[in-house]
């Protein structure tokens, strides 16, 4: 992952925020069990190269943006899919730090979500709505599926086969009001 980052500041003169390297190491993964993340094999194995040619983007078909969020905003841009391949966004953020949970047997391996900024990934195609996956924490053993992520500070829309030429709007907006006004 150093070597992403050096590779990045060679280009930028700048580090990637540390949320964007996340965000960059878990889009490019190749997947090591089912499609999408799973309690066994997380997001996957690095793929080092795919996440470089992301850097690079010599093709011109990746989107690597370091963007602000505020209160009451949304974030909107259209791409337009090429039909080289699936059509994939990821969103990642260093989430505030949550108030800390009391040591008591009520509260091992206390499940409800601690998200303080809860943001949300959507592509829009016309009608159809595209949600990230999400995990079960009670039924570990099933797969991901589609739904509002309430839990992780990682989002990822997979659409697997875009309509070559169509034009897909990607929004990020959150839910309720934004510790510190905004998230990075």
């Amino acid at each position: 992952m150093i070597l992403l980052q050096e590779l990045y500041n060679n280009l930028n003169k700048t580090f990637l925020r540390s949320s964007t390297l996340k965000g960059l190491v878990l889009h490019t993964a190749d997947d090591a069990g089912a499609l999408g993340p799973d309690y066994q094999y997380g997001w996957g194995l690095l793929n080092e190269r795919k996440a470089a040619e992301v850097i690079l983007n010599r093709d011109q078909s990746h989107l690597l943006s370091e963007q602000t969020i505020a209160t009451n905003e949304t974030y909107t841009i259209q791409v337009v899919a090429s039909g080289r391949g699936p059509l994939i966004a990821t969103i990642c953020w260093t989430d505030p730090e949550a108030p800390a949970t009391t040591a008591t047997i009520a509260n091992v391996d206390n499940r409800s979500p601690k998200l303080i900024n809860d943001l949300d990934l959507r592509i829009i195609d016309g009608t159809t709505e595209n949600l990230p996956w999400i995990l079960d924490p009670n039924q570990p053993a099933n797969l991901a599926t589609k739904g509002d992520n309430i839990r992780d500070n990682v989002e990822q829309v997979l659409i697997p086969n875009p309509v070559p030429g169509r034009t897909y709007t990607r929004t990020i907006k959150h839910k309720g009001t934004l510790t510190n006004g905004t998230q990075p």
